[in-house]
């Protein structure tokens, strides 16, 4: 993008220090529908659909034809495993399929840099500098405060020993993922983005 992009950078005690610039090459502008598409994409990809019933060829039992085929006066009956049976199998009941669905590694990292555009026109991202080691989760609490009210957000960080980690885990608020597993759902279904500064080397850089 011609235009500079700005992230405001604060300190862990939630004061801003100054801007981090925006380097990685961001589209224009964000497609609404292509974003769309992603979050369609990753939860149908989410759903296990496990759920199954046992037909009458997969119920024990039944082996035997439960009288003679004529003569008797009765419906004739192959099997007491048959679906109107008592104890017999389900007819038309669910099995398990396969929902996932394909989308282009192109289309994906084209939402993922739309869904980041987003966020930052929007104002709904900051970096945050790393803290030193044995930062507590009440000081860590009082930053993010400070930072933003949203009641829910997201940290990135560069791994799960990170030191803003360790101190944000126990936030009710919070929710924390590695910058190596965010795509681009994580970004659109949080209100706000807090980068950690060793993150925002990779993602904005």
């Amino acid at each position: 993008m011609a235009e500079k992009l700005l992230v405001p950078q604060f300190n862990i005690s939630g004061e801003k220090t100054s801007d981090f610039e925006v380097t990685v090459a961001l589209p224009e502008k964000v497609n609404s529908d292509l974003l769309t598409q992603a979050v369609r994409v990753y939860l149908a990809n989410q759903r296990q659909n496990n759920a199954k019933v046992k037909t009458k060829g997969e119920v024990s039992g039944g082996g035997k034809k439960p009288w003679k085929q004529k003569g008797t006066g009765r419906a004739r009956q192959g099997s007491t495993r048959s679906p109107q049976w008592r104890h017999g199998g389900i007819a038309h009941g669910p099995q398990p399929r396969d929902l996932s669905e394909e989308f282009p590694a192109k289309m994906a990292k084209l939402a993922f840099k739309m869904a980041l555009l987003d966020k930052i026109t929007d104002g709904k991202i900051a970096v945050l500098e790393s803290g030193e080691k044995g930062l507590k989760t009440k000081n860590m609490a009082l930053s993010l405060t400070k930072i933003t009210t949203a009641k829910k957000l997201t940290l990135i960080s560069s791994g799960v020993k990170d030191v803003l980690v360790l101190a944000s885990r126990n936030i009710a608020r919070v929710k924390t993922c590695g910058v190596s597993s965010l795509n681009s759902y994580d970004i659109i279904a949080t209100p706000f983005l807090i980068v950690s500064e060793k993150a925002a080397t990779t993602l904005l850089k």
